[in-house]
């Protein structure tokens, strides 16, 4: 009878993907490592990797990059069966790039890494599409895991730091319809024009600091590379001031530094302002830069980049006209656009060879125009002299923070991605 036949044995082995055996055994695993930058609030950025021991004695491991400020988590990935040589001696180096890193309670990490999307999703952001499978390396969320009070975003608000692969206008429509305009603040690349009159350099021996030729360097195409020469320039830290606007300075008085910080934090007010100021002197191109910062944060990307792509047309010669003119395209990816507008010039020295003394916001905007450039461009081996000299400069400055970044999601997307197939 069909029922007493002998059925063969399947002694084949059954085998499950590896995306299939973190959803479903990895939880099951004992931890490992679980490493953080310590720095994640300040910085407002986290890296977070957690490791699992597998029975074979490889590894499960999940790198988390987290945007504590506004979007909650932006990249992520899984490496699966990996050695502990790969842990230590490739892929923590990758992760956390240039941040210093240090083992932390797996509590806090789950804790910022799910805080960070409750309060993104309630922007109406999402997790990153890999975290479908990357979660299965965190314990579940539930009541298991302790709640710790963590604060999200920036001085209360939501912040949202513009990024390299980002639909800055779709981003913003969503802060507007999730807590409405003057509630959240943008930190966009044209957003640091000059320094603040709080910027602690008040002592007159650090008011210029001469980077000599064991120090500063210049730039140099040598086939896919580029090689960073030696020279020498000053950097100024005192408030800047064009003298080829010099007369606009004087008239104007203190009410030029009063203007930025209107621009940052009261852009609603800000706006009328400088609009009226600008018809009156329309030949004073910080003006225009002001009005685009007061436009961008209060939600105007549009406005913005129109008076961007104006004022490099009629300055032409302003290096912040020309950096941010120049970062429209970047967004955009149009790097041939953005090597024309630089003159396929990688350092400021380039740009002004009769300048020995640069204000230090000019060398950032400029350096980290560069460094960014070099990133969409996928030539990260050249781009950590420009790191190097943006943190020796000013290691807390947004746009110092924003390449760091972009590096890390570069390196991420290079290293991660293929391996998660």
């Amino acid at each position: 009878m069909a029922r007493n036949k002998s059925r063969k044995a399947n002694t084949q082995p059954v085998r499950i993907s590896p995306e299939k055996y973190i959803q479903t055994k990895a939880r099951a695993l004992p931890l490992d490592q679980c490493l953080y930058n310590p720095d994640w609030r300040s910085s407002g950025l986290a890296t977070v990797l957690i490791s699992r021991r597998q029975p074979s004695g490889n590894l499960i491991i999940g790198v988390y990059l987290v945007d504590v400020y506004c979007l909650g988590l932006k990249n992520t990935s899984c490496f699966f069966n990996e050695s502990d040589f790969f842990l230590e001696n490739e892929l923590k180096e990758m992760a956390f790039s240039t941040q210093t890193y240090e083992p932390c309670d797996y509590v806090l990490a789950h804790n910022i890494i799910y805080g960070a999307i409750a309060y993104a999703e309630d922007l109406g952001f999402r997790p990153q599409k890999d975290f479908r499978v990357s979660q299965y390396i965190l314990e579940e969320d539930d009541d298991h895991v302790e709640l710790l009070e963590l604060e999200f975003g920036k001085d209360g608000k939501p912040c949202y730091i513009t990024g390299p692969y980002d639909n800055t206008s779709l981003i913003i429509g969503k802060l507007k319809a999730a807590v409405g305009e003057g509630n959240f603040t943008v930190i966009y690349a044209g957003d640091y024009p000059d320094d603040d009159s709080d910027d602690g350099h008040d002592d007159s021996d650090e008011d210029e600091e001469e980077f000599d030729e064991d120090e500063e360097v210049t730039a140099e195409r040598d086939g896919d590379v580029v090689r960073l020469h030696m020279v020498s320039y000053q950097i100024s830290y005192e408030p800047h001031m064009d003298e080829r606007y010099q007369t606009y300075y004087e008239e104007l008085g203190d009410q030029v530094e009063k203007l930025l910080g209107l621009a940052k934090k009261q852009p609603e007010k800000a706006i009328p302002v400088l609009e009226e100021l600008i018809v009156k002197y329309p030949l004073f191109p910080l003006l225009q830069n002001y009005l685009s910062v007061a436009y961008m944060n209060t939600g105007r990307p549009d406005e913005a980049n129109q008076l961007t792509e104006q004022m490099y047309h009629a300055f032409p010669d302003y290096l912040l006209a020309r950096t941010n003119y120049a970062r429209l395209f970047l967004q955009k990816g149009d790097l041939d656009r953005v090597a024309g507008i630089l003159d396929n010039k990688l350092d400021i020295r380039q740009v002004y060879p009769d300048r020995d003394l640069f204000h230090f916001t000019e060398v950032i905007n400029y350096n980290s125009l560069v460094a960014e450039y070099l990133i969409e461009k996928g030539e990260l081996k050249s781009v950590q002299p420009y790191v190097d000299m943006l943190e020796k400069i000013d290691p807390d400055h947004p746009l110092t923070r924003q390449v760091i970044v972009k590096v890390m999601s570069a390196r991420l997307n290079k290293m991660l991605k293929p391996r998660g197939k």
